[in-house]
């Protein structure tokens, strides 16, 4: 965890924390003292934000202590279980509720994980979504092909990048 807080550009943050002073910017405080000083009090409600970092360098924790965090505010929260990776054991030792936890999981394409996000989104049913992770999703048309199903190592990164255009510009306009 910490070595991804290390990477945070601060050039950039202080860029935002100046146009945050000319108006009010709603925050779910992420839990972690130092990543909320960082990001002044959070990220940013209604918007998407993308962790990023090596495998296994704490990722989907920092995503937890966020979702137990926006839970504690009495915020509703998904979470779509790409990796297949979800151990409920796991999520409550940070404090998530899994109980109150909306939670998608078995499907094998990024599109049924990002129209269930944006169903989420504007339906009002979460206010925090997770989707973990962008990497492990797979368009459809690269994992599906005549001959019957590809391996999720064959997806490439530029059907990724145009599938998040297409999510991002129907989405969010």
């Amino acid at each position: 965890v910490l070595g991804l807080l290390a990477r945070v550009e601060h050039r950039d943050l202080a860029e935002a924390r100046r146009h945050e002073k000319d108006i009010k910017v709603e925050k779910i405080p992420t839990g972690i003292i130092e990543l909320d000083v960082l990001t002044n009090g959070g990220i940013r409600k209604g918007s998407l934000t993308q962790l990023s970092g090596g495998y296994s360098s704490g990722k989907s924790t920092i995503a937890l202590i966020t979702t137990a965090s926006a839970q504690r505010l009495g915020m509703n929260c998904g979470w779509a279980d790409v990796e297949g990776a979800f151990t409920p054991d796991y999520a409550e030792f940070f404090g998530v509720d899994t109980d109150k936890l909306l939670l998608m999981k078995g499907a094998t394409a990024a599109e049924a994980y990002l129209e269930t996000i944006r169903d989420w989104a504007v339906s009002g049913t979460t206010q925090l979504a997770v989707m973990d992770s962008v990497v492990a999703a797979g368009a459809m048309q690269e994992i599906v092909d005549k001959k019957g199903f590809r391996s999720l190592d064959q997806v490439t990164i530029a059907a990724l990048a145009r599938l998040w255009s297409m999510f991002l510009r129907t989405s969010w306009g």
